[in-house]
Formats: C-alpha cells, structure tokens, sequence
C-alpha cells in the first residue's frame, strides 16, 4: 500500500475525470498526483477500513474508487475475497503497473445509478459497503435504499465524506 500511495503520490501525468456530486461537477483534467491529495483516504482510515473488512471478511462492494486507495486496503485485508468497486472513471490504466496488488478486484465502470442496481439485482450480499461518491444527499440515500436489501444480517455501511457539501 505504501509502495502504491507512493507511486500515486508522485505521478505527473494527467488525466480526464468526470466528476459528479461535488463542487466539480463535470469533465476535469487533473494531474494523478493531484487527485491523489484530494481524494485519497489516509493512513489511518485506510487501516480502519482494513480492520474492518478483516473482521467481517465477506463479500465487499465499495462505491467511489477514485484511485483505488480505498480498495487496496480492502484488497489486502481480504486476498482470498473479491472485492467490487464501481465508479465513473475507469482507472485501469493508472493501477496498471500494480495489478496484481488489485486481483482480487472487481472493476465496474459507469454510472452509480445504471451500475448499483444492476449490481444488487445479482442479489450477492455484501457484508461491507463503503460509499464514497456522490456526495450529494438524494443519490446518498438512494444508493443506501438500493444497497440495503443486499446486506447480510452482521454488516456493515461505511459512508465517506458526509459533509463534502451542505446538503
């Protein structure tokens, strides 16, 4: 994980965004690095999620990946899970030269209102979610209504960043 947030930590190249639920709603060009500082969990949530997906070691669903530093600690907390993780951008490309920190990682690209119920209708419970993208208050509860009904009875909903905006 170190290794990674380093790599992040240091990337210039820049890339194309789309953005939706914050202040920059839209197409944004940013550089990794900078995306990185801006979004990236630190250390110490990143070792709560970790314990947390240890403790309940079940299936995990995880709303948001940005960069995907959420989803590593999942990652390593769970090698013999999988672990799906939908946002609007791919990041395939990025995590390239450490896709084998990510093989127990399933991606999915596209919208959370297309993806989240296509995804629960599989009916696979989850027993960790973590939502972390749009951060607005409607799509917040409408995600948890869609997710609600794919929790196993001991699970878990860990929802990022609720004071992002005022809603």
């Amino acid at each position: 994980i170190a290794s990674y947030r380093k790599f992040l930590n240091h990337n210039d190249n820049e890339i194309n965004l789309k953005e939706l639920g914050s202040h920059q709603h839209g197409l944004i060009r940013i550089k990794v690095s900078e995306r990185y500082n801006k979004t990236s969990i630190n250390e110490k949530i990143g070792q709560i999620l970790f314990n947390t997906a240890q403790y309940f070691n079940g299936n995990t669903l995880e709303l948001g990946t940005s960069l995907g530093v959420s989803c590593l600690y999942f990652s390593q907390a769970l090698n013999d899970k999988s672990i799906t993780t939908i946002d609007i951008n791919s990041i395939e490309n990025i995590i390239e030269p450490y896709n084998d920190y990510f093989k127990n990682v399933i991606f999915k690209t596209g919208r959370f209102d297309d993806e989240i119920p296509l995804f629960c209708s599989e009916n696979i419970t989850q027993k960790v979610v973590f939502i972390d993208g749009n951060h607005t208050f409607e799509s917040t509860t409408t995600y948890f209504r869609f997710i609600e009904k794919i929790l196993e009875k001991e699970s878990v909903v860990i929802i990022d960043d609720i004071r992002y905006n005022s809603e």
